[in-house]
Order: C-alpha cells, then structure tokens, then sequence
C-alpha cells in the first residue's frame, strides 16, 4: 500500500534560501526513493527551498517552523505562530493521512512531535549536528521514535548530551553525475577570478558562521603564503561573519590574494575547475560534507582534527587533519600539497575512491529507507 511520507524541514537559517548541507542530505534521500510505495510531501520553511523540491518532482508546501527558545535571559516564543503551525500540521494529516513522519533537523520537532503523538504517526528524525541538552529538551527530541546520525560523533555526542541513541548513516554523495573528476579542467573558472595557471589554489566552501573558522584559515593561508608564494585562497559561500572575515584580510594585506565568491548555488564547478586543496577550518561539524563532494571530485582536503570532520578524511592518505584551531598546523599541510603536485594528485585519486565506496548517495538512501520501512512496520505491529 502506497503511504504518505511527510518531511519537515527547516534549513537556510544562515544564508536564507541557500541549498547546502541539509537541504542537499534531502534532495539525496528524495532521488533514490520509491514512489510506487511512498508518496512524498515536503512542508519547509523557505519559499526558494520550496520550488528546489518541486523541480525535484515532489509536492513541496512552504511552511513556517516556529522555534520556542530560552537561553539565559534571551526568550523566543512565537507562541501564535506555534499554534497555528500546529493545527495546519494536524489539517494537512488529517486530510492526507500519515505513513510516517520524516524530520530533518532538531527544531521541526517541536511541531510535529505532539501532532505526531496525537495521530499516532511514526516519526524519523535525522539529526544533522550536536546540540546542547536545552535544545534537545526544548525541541522534544527525545519522543522521536527513531533517530538517524551523519556520524559516530554526532552519534556519540548526543547520546552522552541528551541520552539519545540511534542509527549511523553517512551522507551521501552523488558520485555518479554531480560531483565528478574534471576530465579536463574548464580554464574559464580560474580567469574569471583572475587566477593563475601556475597558482595552487586553496579553498573553503560553506557559510559565513562562527563555526567555520574562517579566521583559522586565513591566518593559515598567510603563514603559507609567507612560505611559497603563488597561492591564492577562495571562499566560497555568504553569511554573517563575511564582511568580518573581508576586514580581515585587508587587515593582514591579503587583498590580491584572496577571493570572496559569494553564496554559489553549484559548487561542483568549483571543485572540478578552481581549486586544487579543499579545506575545512571548523571547530565542529556533524560530518563536514563538503569534504566528501570535494573529494568525489578529487581533490585531497585538510580539515580540523576534530568532530566529525575525522570520519570525513583518513589522515595522509586523502588528505590531513591539522590541530584544531592551529593556524600554524594547518599552513604546514598548505605548504606541503603546494609544493607537492604528485601528492595532490594521490590523495586525490584516493578520496575520490573511497567517497565511491563508503558515502555513495545509493548507499545513503538505502540505509535511510530501511529506517522508514523498520519505523513503519514497527508501528503496524504494536
């Protein structure tokens, strides 16, 4: 019997209406699910998320996910907007009818968890990040009847926080179509940036967030660039820390050397045709996907030593993990893939292969189904 799967979403908080992480973890899911046994109906809370999901071809609804939050002395409590979300959410599956809920993120949770209580619909809630104990206990996480991580951090992490367990998918990557290895690199890309055939260009794509320790990387880049030059750094993406990280660089005369694309829809021209390291900075990440789409690509990254940013790279041999928040560690790796073409290259070709065969996006969405089909059938049988 054909079932209605129902996924909340509340992405593009950072950079609104921006298509990362998250937004890219659903668009997998839907890709490789079975229609002729699942209906899919998307409720998100942004318009321009909403359209990237019908062109998908699925019903997509745009739909206000309201947060009720207390920190300290700061309170949000859009208590209106929670109402009425509440009684649209219980319309749409009263009308539809429910097989399951699929919740992206911890905040949904607070809507759908008591409709889904008083429905007795089963709820699947994939957990991208680590999160305070407030925030679990404020968004109801813990009624989420099963509960999916991108790694054994988040995993670990939200067990010891929130006393939450549950399974361990790995985001996937389309590996097959999206993001490939450049045949031929498209030499446009680099001029349009006004880079050199002879630069060895050194990236980081991902919002402008606290989190993403922009200010590590181009503090790393400096001491590199010190040490060899013809290096150029590009920083892909937009969000609140942008115009601090631009001071930054005028700050240290990195001007000439640095590039702010903006937010970029279609990063995987960036990884084929502009960049020869991939980099993550982070302090904490849930998995760091952007470090597997780089590597489906080819290229060798650098990332954090920290979270799950080391399930993402196997040290030395797809790339390095530098010491956390060490800017000094982390132009040493720099320095070494730039003096070193035939290493870039090896590393490349190995995080390309393993991306294949442990993050694929048929893997990933097998994994994610069989949790819906368990979830389902649970409930069938109680």
């Amino acid at each position: 019997m054909k079932r209605t799967l129902f996924l909340v979403h509340r992405g593009g908080i950072q950079v609104p209406g921006a298509i990362r992480g998250t937004e890219a973890c659903v668009l997998a899911f839907l890709r490789h699910l079975d229609r002729a046994r699942f209906d899919p109906v998307i409720l998100c809370n942004n318009d321009t998320h909403a359209e990237v999901f019908r062109a998908a071809g699925v019903e997509a609804h745009a739909f206000d996910v309201p947060e009720v939050m207390i920190e300290g002395t700061s309170w949000r409590l859009p208590l209106k907007r929670y109402w009425y979300a509440l009684r649209r959410l219980d319309r749409f599956v009263r009308e539809r009818g429910a097989g399951a809920f699929y919740i992206s993120g911890g905040a949904p949770c607070q809507v759908v968890i008591p409709i889904a209580k008083r429905r007795r619909v089963p709820t699947i809630l994939h957990f991208h990040h680590p999160s305070s104990k407030r925030n679990h206990q404020l968004w109801l996480t813990r009624f989420a009847d099963r509960v999916i991580f991108p790694s054994e951090y988040t995993r670990s992490r939200t067990l010891a926080t929130a006393g939450i367990d549950g399974t361990v998918v790995f985001n996937g990557i389309d590996c097959q179509s999206l993001y490939t290895p450049a045949t031929a690199r498209n030499a446009q890309w680099r001029l349009r940036h006004g880079i050199e055939d002879d630069d060895v260009v050194v990236g980081q794509v991902g919002a402008f967030s606290p989190n993403k320790r922009h200010d590590i990387l181009i503090e790393g880049f400096r001491r590199a660039l010190a040490r060899r030059r013809r290096l150029k750094l590009v920083l892909v993406g937009d969000g609140p820390e942008r115009a601090r990280m631009e001071r930054l660089v005028a700050a240290a005369g990195l001007t000439e050397h640095v590039i702010f694309t903006g937010y970029v829809p279609l990063v995987a021209d960036f990884f084929r045709d502009t960049l020869d390291i991939n980099v993550l900075a982070s302090d904490e990440e849930g998995l760091g996907l952007v470090l597997l789409e780089g590597a489906a690509c080819g290229l060798p990254s650098i990332g954090s030593d920290c979270s799950g940013i080391r399930e993402a790279i196997r040290h030395g041999e797809t790339g390095y993990l530098f010491r956390q928040n060490d800017p000094e560690s982390l132009a040493n790796h720099i320095v070494d893939l730039a003096n070193h073409p035939e290493r870039r290259i090896a590393m490349g070709h190995a995080a390309r292969q393993w991306v294949e065969s442990r993050f694929s996006e048929e893997h990933y969405a097998a994994a994610i189904t069989a949790v819906v089909d368990e979830t389902i059938c649970s409930e069938c049988t109680q």
